[in-house]
């Protein structure tokens, strides 16, 4: 089947997953949401080789691995992407939702 999940890829993007239908591509584009960052399938022909970091946002003042992730949610409406984000710093209160949106699965920008 092209462009098929694996089960471990199913596995590990279990927080959120979607397929895009993006004009004038051949190819959808497949986002998976792991630890409040989204990826994007890689291509072989028409299979799944890897996944690159597309959105990966950072808390303002702390590095990476100084926060968690508190919530996440991955959603497609028929036209764009949605990523509903909330990095928080460990040890430390409060960490807002961000929404991002992108029509490309690359390109993504802060909803306000």
């Amino acid at each position: 089947m092209p462009y098929a999940i694996s089960s471990d890829d199913a596995d590990r993007f279990a927080a959120g997953m979607v397929r895009m239908n993006v004009p004038g591509r051949v190819a959808p584009v497949i986002l998976g949401l792991e630890n409040c960052e989204v990826f994007s399938a890689v291509y072989d022909h028409d299979k799944i080789v890897d996944w690159k970091s597309v959105l990966d946002p950072k808390v303002e003042g702390y590095l990476k691995f100084m926060t968690g992730c508190l919530s996440q949610h991955l959603t497609y409406d028929g036209h764009s992407a949605h990523a509903t984000l909330q990095r928080i710093p460990l040890g430390a209160g409060g960490g807002g939702l961000v929404t991002f949106v992108s029509t490309d699965g690359s390109h993504w920008s802060r909803k306000r």
